[in-house]
């Protein structure tokens, strides 16, 4: 298994409208992402940060999805939200799963 990690600041006042639009819009998206698994969306109030982490079947899927331009359409449903420098994704083998 494969997993996805994407931190982002989200700005000052946004945070339910965030959760709001990734729960309304991202969601449905991210479901038909190939390989797709499940998916954690993790906010802060007291720092304004979100971060998500997705996991996936493979590392190829997890790729497949970030070439394709489907997790750039995600990062732009949210834009209005997020401060768009600030998104950062890296990915990760999950080692030990309990």
């Amino acid at each position: 298994m494969y997993a996805s990690v994407t931190t982002a600041n989200i700005q000052p006042g946004k945070l339910d409208e965030f959760v709001r639009t990734w729960r309304d819009s991202v969601k449905p998206l991210v479901e038909s992402f190939p390989g797709f698994k499940n998916i954690y969306v993790l906010t802060n109030p007291e720092s304004n940060k979100g971060i998500t982490i997705a996991f996936y079947e493979t590392k190829s899927d997890a790729e497949r999805t970030q070439s394709s331009g489907d997790y750039q359409k995600a990062v732009e449903m949210l834009s209005g939200t997020i401060i768009m420098n600030s998104v950062v994704r890296e990915g990760y083998e999950v080692s030990i799963q309990i």
